[in-house]
């Protein structure tokens, strides 16, 4: 997952603002936001839950690709009738 590290993505959740639902979603949107960016999907995305559904709300993640973990850091930017969109980027360096 080399190419995605430092990138800014975008994803949206569904129309649930349940926050266990916007965790799942939060972690497949990121996943589907990769994919699509980088061109393969990561080997895991985990969320801590519960995310608070709430424009300006961060989170972090952990995404797993190649078997290298990376810290994201999710951040929840405006909501339309309860579909979430949030930005999304990956640290610069691996954890540790």
């Amino acid at each position: 997952m080399r190419g995605n590290r430092g990138r800014r993505l975008l994803g949206e959740s569904g129309r649930d603002d349940r926050f266990d639902h916007l965790q799942e979603n939060l972690e497949q949107g990121i996943s589907d936001a990769l994919t699509k960016t980088v061109g393969r999907k990561p080997d895991a995305v985990a969320c801590p839950g519960p995310v608070k559904a709430k424009i300006g709300e961060t989170t972090r993640c952990e995404l797993t690709g190649d078997g290298v973990k990376y810290g994201v850091t999710a951040t929840i930017t405006s909501n339309d009738n309860g579909k979430y969109q949030y930005s999304v980027k990956v640290d610069d360096r691996p954890a540790r």
